[in-house]
């Protein structure tokens, strides 16, 4: 559900492309659900990258599954 906190190990201690404070700093793993757009059906997320030249270097740093857990005490 939208407000959801999740936990992608995946992202836990990947530095993000950009500028402060959107930018350049250490993903604790951390997200929330806030969209639920016509492209996100069944088992399907997708991430904002602000900018094309930003996904471009994500997108080799994660695989192609990851696994979604509850945020719990770890993402309040």
């Amino acid at each position: 559900p939208i407000g959801t906190p999740l936990y992608v190990a995946e992202l836990d201690g990947k530095r993000m492309p950009g500028d402060a404070p959107w930018g350049n700093f250490t993903h604790d793993g951390c997200v929330l659900a806030v969209d639920v757009g016509g492209g996100i059906t069944g088992m399907h997320i997708d991430f904002f990258s602000a900018l094309k030249a930003y996904y471009r270097i994500l997108d080799p740093l994660l695989p192609a599954s990851i696994t979604l857990h509850q945020g719990g005490a770890r993402c309040p």
